[in-house]
């Protein structure tokens, strides 16, 4: 029997359909069955009478794969105006273990780690899919908008001899006997490709080396950019990317309509006519009017050409920058001068400039970033949710960076400042008499108990496998709660097994369970203080810090794990 699809059942009721399904919930009573599947096109309930049909399925967990025989009719609710009376049921793959995150709520309600440790399972959550269907939608209607503008795509290379852009930190990586570099930017190649097609455009990935740990900042991008060629001023450019914006902003309205309501998001209001426009200094000097801030500036990014302004430009959208862009110097002689005060050697260069030597009219471009445009349409929080699989100064394409596990209270210490260090991460490091028990900890420390971060090495009764909890000193943890999470009954490790295990003494236990190998589960209660103060590996030694970075470092799964006072 050929398959329907679920959004294709509302003209079929009545009629017998072929569902292909996961499985996303299910309620069993009795007599009585109800599941909610889901496929490309939506979800749908399935109502299940047949005692050896409801058998099939009563132990199956969310992602099953079903084949699904059934009679369409009408649904009792306004979101599912369709259920399916099944027939019979196929089970594909059967899922029978509980999945370490729930997905199936509403609202998942879990911290940005936890979202990205379980990634491939996280994006099956329909306010996830939202994010990735309106970031498919902006990709759409940038490529279509460029097109029906005379723009021609090209790909450009991401694996080059030379560093694309000046001044930026650049990914070195070995090319059998030489060096390679990750493209900072496709700017050299889109330049390029305007003495070729005139008015050219890429979507491309770039890496950016730069050692940002902020909510705006990743090391893998995509750029969405666009070059052209035998313009006057940039303001042609501005043209294109008005039209540009436009465009991926009536898309979305006009074919992501569910997707946005997912996340209550309003779509950023546009001008009728053009978007208004700010000089640098214009703007320095408002802020100077409403703060106070002094509006001098001893550098504003000026063009040799122009001694008095730039020829570049910005555009800004709900406080964050979505783009930039700039008239190019295309003159063979200015460029080459430029790329020497610059220290560039030219044989470096050499393909980038036989397109100015040879012909290059007057051109200029701009480059969108497709994670940050996604961020500000759905007013999301941190730019890695709207990235599938980013890397960070701590994850590599989702996934958390593997550091050698590391063993002995001096070696932990020193591993534990040098990452605060890559951070950019200010803390203050102690050195004082053994501090066995938290008591000690903070009266040496000087402060109260309730600011120290308890680390305990817990081991699963039934794997034998180990994982820390950090709780606030003054707490103690809450054993059924931690088992919850980690699917098994737990208990305290033995302190001589820890000794022999990660040479670290009860008492020196560091929160840096990561560098041990161990899954991090952190009380929220650690994160409530200002700052926050721990053992670094050793009895005789301590770190105090920020509790917002101390969150941020630690790699660990943020919730409730003490006992109620």
């Amino acid at each position: 029997m050929k398959r329907t699809l679920i959004s294709e059942t509302k003209t079929q009721i009545g009629e017998k359909v072929f569902l292909k399904t996961w499985l996303h919930t299910s309620r069993i009573l009795g007599k009585l069955a109800f599941l909610i599947v889901r496929d490309r096109s939506g979800v749908i309930q399935i109502v299940i009478e047949e005692k050896e049909e409801i058998d099939k399925v009563k132990n199956l967990q969310a992602g099953s794969v079903l084949y699904i025989t059934g009679i369409a009719s009408e649904g009792e609710s306004k979101e599912m105006p369709v259920e399916i009376k099944a027939e019979e049921i196929k089970v594909e793959v059967e899922v029978t273990g509980r999945l370490p995150v729930d997905i199936t709520k509403e609202e998942m309600n879990a911290d940005l780690d936890t979202t990205l440790d379980y990634r491939p399972l996280i994006l099956r959550h329909p306010k996830q899919q939202a994010i990735f269907r309106v970031q498919a939608g902006v990709l759409a209607a940038f490529g279509n908008s460029m097109r029906n503008q005379g723009f021609t795509e090209f790909r450009n290379p991401v694996l080059i001899g030379s560093p694309s852009e000046s001044g930026a930190t650049v990914f070195k990586v070995n090319y059998f006997d030489g060096d390679a570099f990750m493209a900072q930017s496709p700017q050299i190649y889109k330049q390029i490709m305007v003495g070729v097609f005139e008015r050219a455009f890429t979507i491309s990935p770039v890496f950016r080396a730069e050692k940002h740990n902020t909510s705006r900042h990743i090391m893998e991008l995509t750029q969405m950019d666009g070059e052209m060629g035998f313009i006057e001023t940039y303001d042609e450019v501005l043209e294109v990317v008005e039209q540009v914006v436009r465009d991926m902003l009536l898309y979305l309205e006009q074919n992501n309509q569910n997707d946005l309501s997912l996340w209550k998001a309003e779509m950023p209001k546009l001008p009728q006519g053009k978007f208004p426009k700010l000089k640098v200094k214009e703007a320095l000097k408002i802020i100077e009017e409403r703060t106070g801030k002094s509006s001098q500036r001893e550098e504003l990014d000026l063009d040799p050409e122009d001694a008095e302004e730039s020829l570049s430009f910005d555009l800004e959208c709900r406080g964050l920058e979505w783009l930039s862009g700039t008239h190019r110097i295309h003159k063979y002689e200015l460029l080459l001068e430029r790329l020497r005060k610059q220290g560039l050697k030219e044989e470096h260069y050499e393909h980038y400039l036989q397109a100015f030597k040879y012909g290059m009219p007057s051109e200029g471009g701009f480059s969108l970033g497709l994670e940050r445009i996604t961020k500000q349409i759905l007013q999301l929080e941190n730019v890695r949710e709207a990235t599938l699989f980013p890397s960070d100064l701590k994850r590599i394409a989702g996934a958390k960076r593997q550091h050698a596990v590391i063993s002995g209270g001096k070696a932990i210490s020193e591993a534990i400042r040098k990452k605060l260090d890559s951070l950019s991460i200010e803390y203050n490091f102690l050195e004082h008499e053994p501090t066995p028990t938290s008591e000690d900890a903070a009266r040496v420390r000087g402060i109260s108990m309730n600011e120290g971060a308890k680390a305990l090495i817990l081991k699963m009764k039934k794997s034998g496998k180990n994982v820390m909890a950090v709780i606030p000193g003054d707490k103690k943890s809450d054993m059924k709660k931690i088992a919850e999470i980690v699917g098994e009954a737990v208990e305290f490790e033995n302190p001589e097994v820890i000794k022999e295990k990660y040479g670290i003494e009860i008492g020196g236990v560091p929160p840096f369970g990561g560098l041990l190998g161990l899954r991090v589960l952190v009380d929220e209660g650690v994160g409530k203080n200002e700052k926050v103060a721990f053992n670094c590996g050793e009895r005789t030694c301590s770190i105090i810090m920020k509790s917002e970075d101390f969150l941020e470092a630690v790699d660990g799964e943020v919730g409730s794990f003490c006992k109620n006072d």
